[in-house]
């Protein structure tokens, strides 16, 4: 009987863990500090650009791709609020549109000439821009 509680406690909790935020990138979630994603960072080994109280940049590569990865953090708390990765071709976007309309469903479109596409979640949104030189794709909190 114990542990059936035990397991059905287990997958309560990854319900409603799992249901809190709509959109994730990686290991970070919403909320953490500075220092949290630093060592997140760092524990993947990837070079760290730069780094101040509000944002932290590193170099990664996404999809095979070499990009830039900027986690952003609130001015007020200095807590995770935005990421965005930028690839400096706009080859991917049409790779990562597929990628997230299978994950996530169709987006909404900004305007019919525009390479801009928006995804809500409860209380974040995906944003995928490849309308000018680059790839941006940036998933922000609040």
């Amino acid at each position: 009987m114990a542990k059936k509680i035990l397991v059905l406690f287990f997958l309560c909790a990854f319900f409603i863990c799992s249901n809190v935020s709509a959109f994730q990138f990686e290991n970070f979630k919403w909320g953490i500090t500075t220092d949290e994603a630093r060592k997140i960072v760092e524990g993947q080994r990837k070079p760290i650009e730069s780094r101040d109280k509000n944002k932290i940049v590193y170099s990664d590569l996404i999809f095979g791709e070499p990009c830039k990865v900027s986690l952003s953090f609130s001015p007020g708390n200095n807590l995770l609020n935005e990421v965005m990765i930028k690839w400096e071709s706009t080859m991917m976007g049409e790779k990562i549109k597929a990628i997230l309309t299978e994950k996530y469903g169709e987006s909404t479109q900004s305007g019919d000439l525009h390479k801009i596409f928006f995804w809500y979640g409860r209380s974040d949104r995906i944003t995928l821009d490849y309308a000018s030189m680059d790839t941006r794709l940036t998933y922000s909190c609040g």
